[in-house]
């Protein structure tokens, strides 16, 4: 197994501990109300890393899994409030 594809099983496993196996970015966000601030989705994230480790979970990337997680997370949400800008006033 390569280098990626040890990241990507890897970031899977992150996001299926700290987030949910079926739930994508976009789920998160709508399920949560997300909003765009980095720092409180940062530690949303980091409160759903603290609690798989409690239920088990081996999180130790340096953080890269993080990153990767909230850059997610900022996406969908960007794409989220793009849409809702789109919509005709009531």
């Amino acid at each position: 197994m390569n280098r990626t594809a040890i990241a990507t099983e890897s970031y899977e496993a992150y996001w299926a501990a700290v987030i949910g196996d079926r739930r994508s970015a976009e789920d998160a966000v709508r399920e949560f109300d997300l909003m765009e601030d980095r720092r409180g989705l940062s530690e949303w994230l980091g409160e759903g890393e603290e609690e798989a480790r409690r239920q088990g979970a081996h999180i130790d990337d340096g953080g890269d899994n993080h990153a990767r997680a909230l850059d997610e997370l900022l996406a969908a949400i960007a794409e989220r409030d793009a849409d809702a800008s789109t919509l005709p006033a009531s």
